[in-house]
């Protein structure tokens, strides 16, 4: 039987790192009403990006609007330190 490789992708986070636990993630993209929005940069690499909405419907680049990464918890973690947040 091959083994097949698992390569990350939407849904897939990486590794914690720094000092935010993935409660303060939740809570920090419930609290922002904020959503993963996943693209293929260059026709291939999937990357993401940390959106939310306002009341005009106009979409917020929590995570930098020409900031692309490669996993869930670095966008989450981009946005939260992208601003003054209280915990």
């Amino acid at each position: 039987m091959e083994s097949q490789s698992k390569v990350p992708g939407p849904g897939a986070l990486g590794p914690s790192d720094g000092g935010m636990t993935d409660t303060l993630r939740l809570d920090f993209v419930l609290r922002e009403g904020a959503f993963i929005v996943w693209s293929l940069r260059d026709g291939s690499i999937p990357q993401c990006q940390l959106w939310a909405q306002n009341e005009d419907e106009e979409i917020l680049y929590l995570s930098g609007e020409h900031r692309f990464f490669n996993t869930e918890r670095a966008a989450i973690d981009a946005a939260f330190a992208s601003g003054d947040r209280d915990g």
